[in-house]
């Protein structure tokens, strides 16, 4: 960690494994800040055009696992002192883009509330996994066990939702 007599520089490291980006060679952007780092301020100066999910590699025993953050104001989990992420695509476009999008529908009155009427809907359902059952194993001789499917459940998740 450096500091510019503006605060702290922190390099955050990632991969889009979606890109073929490898953990090996991840990428990396800097954030100034003048205090504590939280996911949200890794999510706004994020590099990449898009909407993202942010996995944070963390120490486990001998291994790591992926740890996915509940909230966007908790403190990224480092490995061994860095901050070290891999990165899921969720959308090309970013929410701000979406919101714009939604806003001008609204105003140009062509439909009433499509987001309010699909959140709404008695079809989408909502799974709870801070108290779930199991943890999947992987092979033993691989050290990333990897949490992509949240549909799955895993009884080592914990109320701040990660394991």
């Amino acid at each position: 960690m450096n500091t510019n007599g503006r605060g702290k520089i922190i390099p955050i490291y990632y991969f889009i494994p979606s890109d073929y980006d490898s953990e090996e060679y991840p990428n990396m952007f800097h954030i100034n800040t003048q205090s504590n780092i939280t996911i949200r301020h890794i999510r706004s100066k994020f590099p990449l055009l898009g909407d993202y999910y942010f996995r944070f590699k963390v120490k486990n025993g001998d291994s790591y696992v992926w740890m996915d953050p509940k909230e966007d104001d908790e403190i990224p989990p480092t490995y061994n002192g860095l901050i070290i992420s891999k990165v899921l695509r969720v959308s090309w476009d970013s929410n701000n883009n979406i919101q714009n999008i939604h806003n001008k529908i609204k105003h140009d009155k062509l439909i009433e509330d499509p987001i309010s009427s699909v959140m709404n809907s008695q079809d989408i359902k909502f799974r709870n996994l801070s108290k779930a059952q199991t943890l999947p194993t992987t092979n033993s001789h691989i050290p990333n066990n990897d949490l992509i499917d949240l549909n799955i459940s895993h009884n080592n998740w914990v109320d701040n939702g990660y394991i």
